[in-house]
């Protein structure tokens, strides 16, 4: 079954945004792997949002990864870790929704791009919201607006904003 959390602040852990993506699916697959499979998973379980707009394909993967994860507790029953699961829609153009979001959770990962059509509302949500922020862009102009645009914002919440945390980026690295 699929726990469904509330809507209080921080009550989600990680969300992923742009969460059917390819690259996000491998970020969703680590997590799993790290969370369940680990010998110093964390008794308390792992609350992970899987966000983006279309809820057909959010609730795929909820079902898709808490099948993956009960597997892989039965590979290994000494298995202590867990991942609580749901979902969340929000467009990519909706401020409010997206400001919702990020108010439900502690960090927002997006993998959700191109970042400078895609991910400046998200952003923006973020810094108001105090939830961190990664992204795995190699957009640097558009890093760079964010910093400057959102960095005074996320400053004042406590919220940080970092990119050029992986896949696209690390080739130019």
């Amino acid at each position: 079954s699929v726990a469904i959390h509330g809507t209080r602040e921080g009550t989600v852990d990680v969300t992923v945004y742009g969460a059917s993506s390819f690259v996000a699916r491998h970020v969703l697959t680590y997590l799993l792997q790290v969370c369940v499979s680990s010998s110093t998973a964390a008794s308390v379980p792992l609350k992970v949002t899987l966000a983006g707009r279309n809820q057909d394909k959010l609730q795929g993967l909820v079902k898709e990864f808490s099948e993956k994860m009960k597997n892989l507790h039965i590979l290994n029953p000494s298995a202590t870790g867990k991942i609580l699961w749901d979902c969340f829609v929000a467009d990519s153009s909706d401020a409010d929704k997206l400001l919702d979001m990020a108010k439900r959770t502690k960090v927002v990962l997006s993998c959700a791009g191109p970042y400078a059509r895609l991910g400046s509302k998200v952003v923006a949500a973020c810094a108001t919201a105090g939830a961190d922020y990664v992204d795995i862009t190699g957009e640097v102009a558009w890093a760079s607006d964010m910093r400057r645009l959102y960095g005074a914002a996320s400053a004042k919440s406590g919220s940080r904003i970092i990119s050029f945390c992986g896949f696209d980026s690390i080739p130019s690295d």
